[in-house]
């Protein structure tokens, strides 16, 4: 697997692999989060980056330790294999250098030492098949390391139950989705907010990460060129990230709770 500066800082492993790209501040805070804390809520509006942020976040996990077990799910096949999976094979297919990987339809394995690792792995699952989100355990090692992790895309969408189903294997948990109105785990996550070790106020049993249409660094620019008197310059910092004069349409034709859902 990669060297141990990249188990350790995920932005190094995207500047060594796709030097061009650029993660924006509220990104980086996703990935540091899984880094540090067992679980990880993002509630995050339309056009944000959050697939794109959750693709990168699992391959770094993956080719980041050894051996490793993660389960992606959603909450039906399309979405799981054309949306968040095809951002991970764009990944695969865009690395500056090949990563030590073995890749098929929905379903990843390790190369060490030019073999096939049969102990690790990475899946989709639709989260309607409850019986694939049990049973990925890899014991804990003295090193501490996480080695498990489950990721709930499209969280509104997930039942209690699937989410329950993680809980005896997975070292850390990414929920993330638009926040359509819901009342599961996703939910009451995000109406909670964290939860802080008790021992560290550092590290989190749960954090929130809220991701909120002006976090878009393309309209934080805009805004930041507003306030000095200047007519926004429509330019785009982060590709694929809602632009300005998008946000200024949904803000004046949403009506308010599609505002809330999508920008807010």
């Amino acid at each position: 697997m990669l060297a141990v500066d990249f188990l350790n800082d995920p932005i190094l492993f995207q500047q060594l692999c796709w030097p061009d790209i650029r993660l924006y501040d509220k990104q980086e805070e996703i990935l540091y989060s899984l880094r540090d804390n067992d679980e990880t809520i993002v509630p995050a509006g339309n056009a944000l980056g959050k697939d794109f942020v959750t693709a990168f976040a699992v391959l770094w996990f993956f080719c980041s330790r050894s051996p490793c077990r993660i389960v992606t799910s959603s909450v039906d096949q399309p979405q799981l294999k054309g949306v968040l999976w095809g951002e991970i094979r764009r990944f695969i297919q865009t690395s500056k250098y090949p990563l030590p990987i073995q890749a098929n339809d929905l379903m990843i394995r390790q190369v060490v030492n030019g073999q096939v690792d049969p102990r690790s792995y990475l899946i989709g699952r639709v989260t309607a098949k409850g019986e694939g989100l049990l049973g990925h355990h890899i014991e804990k090692r003295p090193d501490g390391i996480p080695r498990t992790l489950a990721v709930f895309d499209e969280a509104s969408g997930v039942d209690q139950e699937a989410y329950e189903a993680t809980d005896t294997w997975a070292h850390r948990k990414l929920i993330i989705g638009n926040p359509y109105p819901c009342v599961n785990f996703f939910y009451r996550g995000v109406k909670s907010g964290d939860l802080a070790y008790d021992d560290d106020p550092t590290r989190f049993y749960r954090k929130v990460i809220r991701i909120k249409a002006v976090d878009s660094p393309n309209v934080r620019l805009a805004a930041q060129e507003e306030s000095k008197g200047r007519k926004p310059s429509g330019r785009i910092l982060v590709p694929g990230v809602v632009d300005y004069e998008t946000y200024r349409k949904r803000r004046r034709m949403w009506d308010p709770v599609r505002q809330s859902i999508g920008l807010d």
